[in-house]
């Protein structure tokens, strides 16, 4: 039951409300109007490296990668190999942090195919597939690990046991 003594507060606070969600209401729409029609101006982004500088990066990328899963599979055969696993993933860390901060200072993942050219669309394509190409090497680090290094250790110990004068 409501008691009439309060009509005038309640007449007050539902004018209130719906005083506060319209005006809710005119800020929400405004502001999606502006972002769909009105571009702000933000900060600028930081210059792109040139197009030979990104080509740099991401070949010393790709030969770091190589360079690394070959190193990791020569040190096996030399009885280096120590956590084989853990050594390619604390490289793997590292090469990602450059991986990933060579892309954003040559603007391959926002610039790729907005016409900046052919050579400049299949470098972004080439870092793009760098990522892929870790993720093989890691597979394939993997498969070696369990499938060849037991019988490069069990070799390494029958040549070991081999004396070079007989």
């Amino acid at each position: 039951m409501k008691h009439p003594e309060f009509r005038t507060y309640r007449t007050a606070l539902t004018i209130a409300f719906i005083a506060a969600a319209g005006i809710g209401a005119v800020i929400l729409g405004a502001s999606i109007v502006a972002e769909i029609f009105f571009h702000p101006k933000g900060r600028s982004p930081a210059p792109m490296m040139s197009l030979a500088d990104c080509r740099r990066e991401v070949t010393g990328l790709l030969h770091r990668l190589a360079d690394a899963a070959a190193g990791l599979q020569l040190d096996a055969v030399k009885g280096q190999a120590g956590d084989l696993p853990a050594r390619w993933d604390a490289f793997a860390a590292g090469w990602q942090t450059d991986w990933e901060a060579t892309g954003e200072r040559c603007g391959f993942r926002q610039n790729m195919d907005t016409g900046l050219g052919q050579a400049y669309d299949r470098l972004a394509r080439v870092h793009e597939n760098l990522a892929t190409t870790r993720l093989k090497y890691a597979a394939l680090l993997s498969r070696f690990a369990k499938d060849v290094l037991p019988d490069v250790s069990d070799m390494r110990g029958a040549l070991d046991k081999v004396s070079p004068h007989e």
